[in-house]
């Protein structure tokens, strides 16, 4: 295969300064100095050197290519049709964001106030759907380093994660991953006002994922999805009463509305939670408002939670390419390789009226679960009546699932987060653990081959 040598030259950075016919670069992997190759000892010429650097190591490319790189934590992205703006969630204003490089040469393109809490940035686009524009649409903070939990304002977003327009043309939801909230939220922004209406809480350690608002799967009811991942997982891990606690939610607020795209509508703002019982939650709003009429929610509504057992399937379990559980993964989250780090739920409404939902787990070994679902047709409520692990060897399986949403041809689009550092991967005198998990999908290991 191909390898990071086989397309890049690289020297060592010395005194802040790369050495002559070097390019100078900072992305995500660090400073370095590199050059493309015009040639190898797999028979590459130079264009097809530059096509698979531009494919296998798209970040370093750019970079030498003079993209800009100091781009830190971009998250969740949206897309607003009614104002032609793409908003994308950027958790942390912080590093290259902020300040310059120390290496010598490389390109300071961006130059912002530093921000721990983050911002939801807003990228007008043309007609060719090309965007020349960024600006902040909400910042978070005020930042209270001194603080002992909370350190972001509690009624600001912190560490925005995914982002997603809501039940009208008008409504952003914004859905927190942050240890500067003890307890993640979801936000509504109305994006002519620009107010800011907490939804939901989530419990101590957990952070909100998956929300994306579904006006197609009944005739009576809109549903909006969340996923409510590893509760005590990043914070306050000794508050767990028993692992039972830690086990991912995956669950929706049926709304009794077909909420249109020119709808008012608006929302009954939830206080942060307080006291040690809210605090273990995971609780929504209880009322909202369309075209000036109050509509009772019935709360936050658990669909499934990991370890879930529906037939022969165990809801989160890992599985290996020929089926079989992988009930002694590594690092597994609960007893028998049961994962807690759902990260994206989709739901799918067949023509012929079939309801589904899709599920990917945030492990190394790739985990994905479809489950056939029914609705009551009274009061919305969703219950699963069966369930089955996706097989994705046709994918070579799976590493670290994260986003992931609906297409508009109903199918599932689900992306990976971890991209390996090829060089470093290289450069590795053992093998990579993480590399390992994902072997495990196949029966191997990368210390056995």
């Amino acid at each position: 295969g191909v390898k990071f040598s086989d397309l890049f030259d690289a020297a060592d950075v010395a005194d802040d300064a790369c050495p002559a016919g070097f390019t100078p670069i900072d992305t995500t992997y660090k400073a370095e100095c590199l050059t493309l190759k015009t040639e190898n000892s797999l028979g590459m010429s130079a264009d097809g050197i530059a096509k698979a650097a531009s494919r296998l190591e798209t970040s370093r490319y750019a970079a030498i290519k003079g993209a800009t790189s100091e781009f830190r934590k971009m998250e969740g992205i949206t897309f607003d049709a009614k104002r032609s703006k793409l908003y994308v969630a950027i958790s942390d204003l912080e590093k290259g964001m902020s300040s310059a490089s120390k290496l010598k040469g490389v390109a300071d393109d961006i130059n912002m106030k530093s921000n721990k809490c983050g911002a939801v940035m807003e990228l007008s686009m043309g007609a060719d759907m090309v965007t020349t524009e960024m600006k902040i649409l909400i910042a978070g903070g005020p930042f209270n380093g001194s603080a002992v939990v909370n350190q972001c304002d509690i009624n600001n977003i912190s560490w925005p994660d995914n982002v997603t327009m809501g039940p009208n043309d008008d409504t952003l939801l914004i859905a927190e991953d942050t240890d500067y909230h003890q307890n993640d939220a979801l936000w509504a922004y109305d994006l002519n006002s620009g107010s800011l209406t907490r939804l939901m809480t989530t419990p101590y350690g957990a952070e909100v994922t998956s929300p994306m608002y579904y006006k197609n799967v009944d005739d009576k009811f809109d549903y909006l999805v969340t996923v409510v991942q590893h509760p005590y997982g990043e914070s306050d891990e000794d508050k767990a009463a028993s692992p039972d606690d830690t086990r991912v939610y995956i669950g929706y607020v049926a709304v009794p509305a077909k909420v249109q795209g020119g709808d008012k509508v608006s929302f009954k703002a939830l206080p942060f939670a307080s006291t040690d019982a809210e605090k273990r939650e995971a609780k929504f709003t209880t009322s909202m408002t369309v075209n000036d009429k109050d509509l009772a929610l019935n709360g936050y509504q658990t669909l499934l939670r990991s370890g879930d057992k529906i037939g022969d399937a165990v809801f989160g379990q890992a599985v290996a390419k020929d089926g079989s559980k992988l009930e002694n993964y590594v690092d597994s989250d609960l007893p028998g390789g049961i994962s807690t780090s759902a990260d994206h739920t989709t739901l799918h409404r067949l023509d012929s009226g079939e309801l589904y939902a899709i599920t990917q787990f945030e492990e190394e070994v790739g985990t994905m679960y479809i489950s056939s679902l029914d609705r009551d047709a009274v009061s919305g409520t969703l219950t699963v009546t069966g369930m089955k692990p996706v097989d994705l060897s046709a994918a070579y399986g799976g590493f670290d699932f994260c986003a992931g949403m609906p297409t508009p041809w109903g199918s599932h689009l689900g992306g990976e987060e971890w991209d390996f550092d090829a060089r470093a991967f290289e450069a590795a005198k053992s093998a990579d653990k993480d590399f390992d998990k994902y072997l495990a999908y196949f029966g191997m290991t990368a210390s056995a081959q």
